[in-house]
């Protein structure tokens, strides 16, 4: 017995290739984008943690420069001066009112790319992690020429930072500038 398919329901072939080729753009572009989503996070995060290490960094040394006292003997620095810098201009020495008078000293280790700091001739710490790759760290200082000038001396820190990731490399730029805490008198 034979059977007859009388309005029979179904699917052609280009019905079914359409359906088929449809779903397909869907998927891979919901894949791209979840993709470079992931992506987007990597960097966000990456960059949260140079600015995270960095404002540290910063904040650290900040707050130590700060409290810088005059020199009175020549232990650490020059007599008179707050501020002396070091590393042809890549670190700074100064003595800290605030830590028992030590001479205290911030610098880039050009080997490592990280900032270090050594306190009283001690071992030198890194305040950076092996992460971040500081290119620079510049310093300045300002108003502690003359002395009895009636100038607040000042110094001004500019930071070239590098991290790199899997696909990219990120760089910021900073600059902060600290001036003493107590009024630079004789």
């Amino acid at each position: 017995m034979k059977t007859k398919f009388i309005n029979s329901k179904g699917f052609t072939l280009v019905e079914l290739l359409v359906v088929v080729g449809t779903f397909v753009i869907i998927v891979v572009t919901t894949v791209g984008l979840f993709v470079l989503m992931i992506s987007h996070q990597r960097r966000i995060l990456a960059e949260q943690e140079l600015l995270s290490q960095a404002s540290y960094a910063t904040e650290y040394i900040s707050r130590a420069l700060r409290m810088a006292a005059k020199a009175t003997d020549a232990t650490c620095i020059e007599i008179g001066k707050n501020y002396e810098t070091t590393e042809s201009g890549q670190g700074i020495k100064f003595i800290n009112s605030s830590n028992g008078n030590i001479c205290q000293e911030f610098f880039l280790d050009s080997g490592s790319g990280r900032i270090k700091e050594i306190k009283s001739g001690g071992i030198a710490v890194p305040l950076t992690s092996e992460s971040l790759i500081i290119n620079k760290f510049n310093v300045a200082v300002y108003g502690d020429d003359i002395l009895g000038d009636q100038t607040q001396p000042r110094v001004a820190i500019a930071l070239d930072i590098e991290s790199q990731g899997k696909d990219f490399v990120l760089k910021k730029q900073m600059q902060i500038t600290v001036s003493q805490r107590n009024l630079d008198e004789e």
